[in-house]
């Protein structure tokens, strides 16, 4: 960090021109304000031309890499959900069976049948068509 001196001289003292306002003055500085809004509107009008493609393309590149980011994370998801789910799943038949174990004799000594679960219904099987004969046809003599 460096440290800031004051010079040593003291600082001139500006005289303000008193300079009076004349048309001529007032026309250039017209003149001059002019050709600075028309700069301005031109590269405002070309920016606003812009706009549109610009929005489009960074909406689109937005869209696409969000959608990167929910493939990514449902990958993800897949791969560390998956085992647990399974190990989840086994622990749960296991603390179901050994449930129903332990509870069976309680509930048969008090008279109530344990309740199970009810199986499905086997899916109809289809019987193949009966087979026609096939129908004679007619000889011309």
């Amino acid at each position: 960090m460096t440290r800031s001196t004051r010079s040593r001289r003291p600082a001139r003292a500006v005289a303000a021109k008193n300079t009076p306002i004349t048309p001529r003055a007032v026309l250039l500085a017209g003149i001059g304000a002019a050709a600075i809004a028309r700069k301005q509107a031109a590269a405002a009008a070309e920016a606003l031309a812009a706009l549109p493609g610009t929005l489009g393309a960074k909406a689109c590149a937005l869209a696409d890499e969000a959608r990167e980011r929910a493939l990514q994370a449902r990958k993800l998801d897949r791969t560390r959900l998956e085992p647990v789910q399974k190990q989840v799943a086994q622990v749960a038949a296991q603390a179901e069976a050994e449930f129903e174990a332990r509870v069976a004799p309680l509930l048969a000594r008090f008279g109530a049948a344990p309740v199970r679960k009810p199986r499905r219904a086997a899916a109809p099987r289809k019987r193949p068509a009966a087979k026609r004969p096939a129908a004679k046809r007619a000889r011309r003599a």
